[in-house]
């Protein structure tokens, strides 16, 4: 493969990592992002996995440098009384080697498109794809809406969940289907007062809503928050002013200790704000020359605090895959087959946190109040084992 040029169609996460993955395996590539440069919103959740692989990549200690530790998940009932904590930094280094992290997404799509380019990598911004196809040498064409077309011999689909390459590579297959969730989130004004511990996330499971509130050292608050929504108020968004949105968010939370009204209502900037998909299994990630990765071929819910780092392995085990196999089909059905059943199960976790999160039936809330969540707080991290301790052996053969 390392006669090869790979098209890489998305610069978020996914794509940047795959660029850096595949250079170390001596193959080159060049990224075509529709947007006009990286774009900002929210914040990532980074588990001692994410780390395994980002030193894979040789950016871990940028990261580090660059968002903050999480000690721990502390858990609150609707009147504020705590009633567990999970995961404290201490546990999980003893456990797995690091802990867990939080960078906001910005950071760590700059810190990957930087680790590119000083690579020689080419990032091509402003490339929103139109369509693909083969030409007469049996090369993939990807033309653009602007116009221009590049070629190359593979293309890798990494743009997100509503992926224009899986429409056009694979029109028949299951698109995205909206939740009925929406994951919103602000900063809050630096005069609130708050006697929360710092770099901890603070979990309040309210009569109705899953909220939470994070305090960095430096002193900046966060909250966030899954709310319901039918898709024809996520569509009309756009039109509502944010007043109005934290006035619907507020009617739901009137019932929860003061934390998480004061919170909402001494917002100052919006951080986030995210309709929740899932794309219905997929029969296969790849046709012909083309794969899809990250997102593209299965997105997961932010529940598990997952998707990032899936997207990130995704690109080193696929990376491997093009290193170690000639044959471009039986490459991309090894990186499918080695990939499919951890992804597929981390996907079922994810949706289960976030039935457990987002129910509404009063009998379910009850049960999930006295018994699931005391139990998974007793559990601790050990339910986790199987994720986070993951790692990719780069200098294993696929065979």
């Amino acid at each position: 493969m390392k006669d090869k040029l790979v098209m890489i169609i998305g610069c978020g996460i996914a794509g940047p990592a795959l660029a850096i993955a595949l250079k170390r395996a001596g193959i080159n590539s060049a990224i075509y992002e529709e947007h006009d440069g990286p774009y900002d919103f929210g914040l990532l959740s980074l588990t001692p996995n994410t780390f395994n692989a980002l030193d894979i990549l040789d950016v871990s200690a940028r990261v580090l440098e660059n968002g903050f530790e999480v000690d721990g998940v502390n858990f609150y009932s609707s009147d504020g009384k705590m009633t567990g904590r999970v995961g404290s930094t201490a546990e999980m280094k003893k456990r797995y080697g690091s802990g867990s992290f939080m960078i906001k997404r910005m950071q760590l799509n700059k810190i990957l498109c930087d680790k590119a380019e000083s690579q020689g990598i080419k990032i091509e911004w402003g490339k929103k794809l139109k369509n693909i196809e083969n030409s007469e040498n049996e090369k993939i064409m990807a033309h653009f809406e602007d116009g221009t077309k590049a070629e190359s011999d593979l293309l890798i689909g990494c743009d997100g969940i509503h992926s224009v390459t899986h429409t056009i590579v694979m029109p028949d297959f299951p698109k995205p289907t909206y939740t009925g969730t929406v994951l919103v989130g602000g900063i809050i004004e630096d005069t609130m007062q708050t006697s929360l511990a710092p770099d901890t996330y603070h979990m309040t499971i309210g009569k109705n809503l899953h909220f939470g509130n994070f305090v960095e050292k430096s002193g900046e608050k966060l909250w966030w928050i899954y709310v319901p929504f039918p898709e024809n108020s996520i569509k009309n968004k756009p039109k509502e002013s944010w007043d109005k949105w934290m006035k619907k968010i507020l009617a739901l939370t009137l019932d929860d200790h003061q934390t998480v009204k004061k919170s909402i209502e001494m917002t100052k900037e919006t951080l986030l704000y995210l309709p929740i998909y899932n794309i219905p299994h997929l029969s296969t990630w790849h046709k012909g020359s083309v794969c899809l990765m990250g997102d593209a071929a299965h997105a997961i819910s932010p529940h598990a605090g997952q998707g990032a780092t899936m997207a990130i392995e995704d690109s080193i085990v696929l990376a491997k895959c093009l290193r170690d196999i000639q044959d471009t089909k039986k490459a991309f059905a090894s990186f499918e087959q080695i990939r499919k059943k951890r992804i597929e199960k981390v996907v079922k976790i994810a949706q289960q946190l976030g039935d457990i999160f987002t129910m509404t039936n009063p009998v379910k809330k009850w049960f999930r109040n006295k018994v699931t969540i005391p139990l998974f707080i007793k559990r601790g991290l050990k339910p986790g084992d199987w994720i986070y301790s993951y790692k990719v052996d780069w200098d294993e053969k696929i065979k």
